[in-house]
């Protein structure tokens, strides 16, 4: 599902792409909005993924201040904060 917001993106640079044919300014703004589009959304899922870690034993995602995890118990110790 992701990665159908940048598909879209791509596809009005396409569309973009075509209108600098007509109007090559506004063909360049379409482009560039939908470039830093893409960068945004990209960064905004960098940031999410930022806040999550993954339980070595149980492979869930949890957020990182958890110290146990809440689906098999696995207790963190302090050393693993201090590396995250």
């Amino acid at each position: 599902m992701r990665t159908n917001r940048i598909y879209g993106l791509c596809a009005l640079q396409l569309i973009g792409l075509g209108v600098q044919v007509i109007n090559r300014m506004a063909g360049n703004f379409i482009v560039f909005i939908c470039s830093a589009g893409i960068i945004l959304y990209a960064v905004k899922l960098d940031i999410e993924q930022r806040k999550f870690k993954i339980c070595p034993k149980c492979k869930m995602k949890i957020p990182k201040k958890t110290r146990i995890c809440p689906e098999c118990g696995y207790q963190y110790g302090p050393s693993v904060e201090k590396r995250n």
